[in-house]
């Protein structure tokens, strides 16, 4: 069985993850355990899997592969509360959308969704195709999916950076939260569970014909209007919005632009009516229009109601989807993480125009809180330049990265 194990969770060999549960502590906010994360430092070995699962060590893996393939992927369904974490409602997403996604609970109870292939295939391919699955299943499009990486880079030394590792399951042979279950939420012991990680296990072209399907499943009602363009706003139309009515408008001005040309004007006083559940009155209407006839900027992906619904990677291979904007947004920043070395070391991921994500790490908190710094910062990291935001923008789209950087210290504080 061990070696199965080993064939299903084979990543990154040069280095694995660690996590100390000896030292685990309560996170208070989401009524999970916290454990120490390290690297181990060295290469995995066979005997490394056998003492995760005889509980001697609980051992974690970067699924991304020095030749930028993967054979393994995870979505990581977190909560806010625990404590009303409906694991049932998932399984039976899965089966509504014929996601061969086996289910997992990680140590803190919520769900660790894992796809296992056929053969490895290029891990960009399997980010895209994992952040399909989001949407159908009702997940915030920032959700957690591993590999973080599409590919391993070296440091200054020439030394790998193996960036994320996911924590493996059946830890101490799944005596603990950390098992698959069945689709009616069943424990599943060891065996059981690699004869049906094995039986799911898809090759590269079911795979592009499932991510296909789901796309056409979630879309399903939406106007024809939206198929060149971007898959949120098409989501929009599915009944007329009584909410986020101006955001909404906004970024159908940016879309109509493109693709009416000059008649845009007609066609955003044509969306007030059919898209909006109360139309702005003429008068606004018109106000809007006269200031849009100014340059604006691209699509404002990070703000609902645009954001719960991104499908970024199909928006990105589309005419006039967000690879179109003829003025970069402000980078999307995700999952964050403070290493408390002697001087902090920040460290983050930013999302590409493809939707995969690329890491930045930062030396200074002063790094990431001044804009033109940042923006240099991920332009030298990773070759992306996106244009300064006014002030005021830009107050708005750093407030939540201020309150992220405050909690983590907080937590940091109270290790």
């Amino acid at each position: 069985m061990v070696d199965k194990f080993i064939e299903l969770f084979t990543g990154y060999q040069g280095d694995f993850g660690i996590a100390d549960m000896s030292s685990a502590q309560l996170d208070a906010d989401k009524n999970k355990l916290k454990p120490n994360y390290e690297w181990a430092g060295r290469p995995i070995t066979q005997g490394d899997y056998r003492d995760h699962i005889a509980g001697k060590i609980s051992i974690g893996i970067q699924p991304c592969r020095l030749d930028k393939t993967v054979q393994f992927g995870c979505i990581d369904i977190d909560s806010k509360d625990y404590s009303s974490f409906k694991v049932e409602n998932y399984l039976a997403l899965f089966q509504q959308f014929k996601l061969p996604l086996v289910p997992l609970l990680s140590k803190s109870g919520g769900l660790h969704c894992y796809l296992f292939l056929k053969e490895p295939i290029p891990t960009v391919d399997l980010i895209s195709a994992l952040k399909s699955f989001l949407l159908p299943l009702g997940l915030d499009p920032d959700t957690e999916i591993f590999p973080k990486q599409k590919e391993l880079k070296e440091d200054d030394k020439g030394e790998i950076k193996p960036g994320n590792f996911i924590n493996l399951p059946y830890y101490n042979n799944g005596n603990t939260k950390r098992y698959a279950v069945d689709k009616d939420n069943n424990k599943l012991d060891l065996e059981k569970f690699l004869e049906i990680a094995y039986q799911s296990r898809i090759g590269k072209e079911d795979l592009d014909k499932l991510v296909d399907q789901t796309y056409k499943n979630i879309l399903v009602g939406t106007h024809e209007e939206f198929s060149d363009g971007p898959p949120c706003l098409a989501l929009c139309s599915k009944r007329k919005l009584d909410d986020g009515r101006d955001r909404f408008m906004y970024n159908y001005m940016v879309f109509a632009k493109k693709k009416y040309k000059d008649k845009w004007p007609d066609q955003v006083a044509k969306a007030n009516y059919n898209y909006l559940e109360d139309p702005w009155d003429k008068t606004k209407l018109d106000s809007k229009i006269s200031a849009w006839r100014k340059d604006t900027a691209g699509h404002t992906c990070y703000e609902d109601p645009i954001h719960s619904k991104c499908m970024r990677s199909l928006c990105y291979s589309r005419p006039f989807g967000v690879k179109s904007d003829s003025i970069t947004m402000f980078p999307d920043i995700t999952d964050f993480e403070i290493i408390m070395y002697a001087e902090p070391e920040y460290r983050f991921n930013v999302a590409l125009p493809d939707g995969t994500k690329a890491g930045v790490v930062a030396n200074h908190r002063r790094l990431i809180t001044k804009q033109t710094e940042l923006l240099d910062l991920i332009w030298e990291q990773t070759g992306i330049y996106h244009e300064p935001l006014k002030p005021k923008i830009l107050e708005q789209s750093l407030q939540s990265l201020e309150k992220i950087l405050q909690r983590l210290h907080h937590r940091q504080a109270h290790k």
